[in-house]
């Protein structure tokens, strides 16, 4: 996909999709095909059978980003949660927006003949601390504000696992890719 390796990791699951998600499904192939919702059939043209899976290495990723669900199984083991992802996607004008969301799962679906490797996401509202706190760059240490929309999207809009922080009651997304502090990037300019 994409020119990039994605790959989806056991444990697997297949199950039926849920009303709510098969109403986000129609709304991600209605964008996909530039066509309106209504015309898709979600009783006629959506099939419900979905396989689900626990866990996803993406391309150019070191560490695989495990489903909500998957998470659930293993926080008595592990208290990192790596459920959650930063994406790219294009907004209604076509330009690129950064959003932070929550896996709840990975999933293969089929339609017309196709299958798609998709995810069911719960979207985070934001605030980006990173300048406020002597990042040069943004989209650093992100606070999480509330919940937002739950969407699907297609693995190829996911750009890397983001851990989480907490504190003071606040949870906090830490991109783990190298943080260039202010001096950091003022030395490398001269």
């Amino acid at each position: 996909m994409d020119d990039r390796t994605y790959s989806f990791l056991h444990p697997r699951s297949y199950a039926n999709l849920l009303p709510e998600e098969t109403i986000h499904l129609v709304k991600y192939y209605a964008n996909l095909l530039n066509c309106t919702p209504r015309e898709i059939d979600p009783n006629g043209d959506i099939n419900r059978n979905i396989t689900k899976w626990a866990r996803c290495l993406l391309a150019g990723d070191v560490d695989a980003v495990s489903s909500n669900s998957h998470e659930g199984r293993r926080d008595a083991v592990n208290g990192r949660a790596s459920s959650v992802v930063r994406l790219s996607q294009l907004n209604d004008d076509g330009q690129p927006i950064t959003q932070y969301a929550k896996v709840i799962h990975f999933f293969v679906h089929e339609f017309r003949e196709s299958e798609e490797m998709l995810a069911y996401v719960q979207t985070y509202q934001f605030t980006d601390h990173s300048r406020e706190w002597g990042c040069a760059q943004e989209n650093k240490i992100i606070r999480l504000n509330r919940e937002g929309p739950m969407e699907v999207v297609s693995v190829t809009a996911l750009d890397e696992g983001i851990g989480i922080m907490k504190r003071a009651d606040k949870e906090y997304l830490i991109v783990r890719r190298r943080i260039l502090l202010d001096d950091e990037k003022n030395n490398r300019s001269l």
